[in-house]
């Protein structure tokens, strides 16, 4: 395996790999209504394509086939963190941490934060988060609870 920056033919590939993970994986911890809402079946693919400008993003992939990956953002902000949902558990997400952790270090920053939803929460405990506080956030009008959390480098 190995981690690499998005490439723009990545693009329809992420959003897949966010459907499938989000529908998956995140049903565990999120009503059907909330998974829906978080990953509609008709997303605006221009409104996806712009909203990996300005962010460092990592893609794990092997045999050219992506696992999964990570944003960060200028200001130390994690941003989409995602692993396909047959490959969560097998390590990728922590190798993909470790690079998004090395660049904000290069950068000088001095705190990464996130959003982290209930799925992912305990996997960002693990690479030495803390939770500051849980909120409550609205995807397509529908209410899910996630945790702010930061970890200071």
């Amino acid at each position: 395996m190995k981690v690499r920056l998005l490439k723009d033919e990545d693009k329809d590939i992420l959003e897949k790999l966010f459907f499938q993970t989000v529908r998956q994986v995140c049903l565990g911890d999120y009503t059907k209504t909330q998974v829906e809402a978080w990953a509609p079946e008709n997303r605006d693919m221009k409104k996806w394509y712009n909203s990996f400008k300005g962010k460092i993003v990592f893609v794990a992939e092997e045999n050219k086939i992506i696992l999964g990956f990570g944003e960060l953002e200028p200001s130390g902000h994690i941003d989409r963190f995602y692993i396909a949902s047959e490959h969560v558990g097998k390590g990728i997400g922590k190798i993909i941490y470790k690079n998004i952790e090395e660049e904000a270090r290069s950068k000088n920053l001095n705190k990464l934060y996130l959003e982290a939803s209930i799925t992912a929460k305990a996997f960002f405990e693990r690479m030495g988060f803390k939770t500051l506080r849980e909120q409550t956030v609205t995807a397509s009008g529908v209410n899910m609870n996630n945790f702010v959390m930061e970890k200071i480098l």
